[in-house]
């Protein structure tokens, strides 16, 4: 009996070589739902309702997000936050969709120190729960329980949510290093704003 002549090619071990094989086997990615799955993360979609908007899987969400941390060296712990932020900052993320279902009379509802937490972790430099225990000296767990009832008093569905509609706030007000005296002030202002924005529009 004659052997078969044809051989089933080796796959390289070179790990160069593996990122080429796997690179040419993965779609690339569609630019305007790159964007588009940053748009709602800053909304505060989880990956499944993302993938439910975009009509696409959820692999391909949290790949496409892996994708905008891997373009802008954000990592470790509230990368979410960081990248929420920096959406936020680079105009890619619509500060007005983040806020459309957002009422900033809710504002009013957090105590002082939910309001310092917010304002530090609001700045990219000091987003993370770390640093944010480093500047108010208190502990991590107590800045994650704080998190907790900063979502139920604004309505928000995770930290990065909360801190994707504060910064949205200062964006539409154009206060870009405005550190708010006052909840209420914050408040009153971002509806004038948006009032204002709705009434010449209309």
């Amino acid at each position: 009996m004659k052997e078969n002549s044809r051989r089933t090619p080796e796959r390289s071990t070179s790990s160069q070589e593996q990122v080429i094989y796997k690179a040419t086997r993965e779609k690339a990615p569609d630019p305007v739902l790159l964007v588009d799955v940053l748009q709602l993360v800053g909304q505060g979609y989880s990956d499944k309702d993302v993938a439910q908007q975009l009509y696409c899987g959820e692999r391909t969400v949290t790949r496409y997000k892996g994708m905008w941390r891997e373009a802008t060296g954000i990592s470790g712990k509230d990368s979410s936050v960081k990248l929420v932020l920096w959406g936020l900052n680079k105009g890619l993320i619509d500060p007005k969709k983040v806020l459309e279902d957002f009422s900033t009379e809710n504002f009013e509802e957090l105590t002082d120190r939910e309001w310092e937490i917010l304002q530090v972790m609001g700045k990219e430099k000091t987003s993370s729960k770390e640093e944010v225990s480093k500047q108010l000296t208190i502990t991590e767990g107590r800045v994650q329980r704080k998190i907790v009832e900063i979502n139920d008093k604004l309505g928000t569905n995770s930290g990065h949510h909360a801190i994707a509609v504060y910064r949205s706030a200062q964006i539409v007000l154009k206060e870009d290093e405005l550190y708010f005296s006052g909840r209420k002030e914050l408040s009153n202002y971002v509806e004038e704003k948006l009032s204002e924005e709705m009434n010449e529009q209309s």
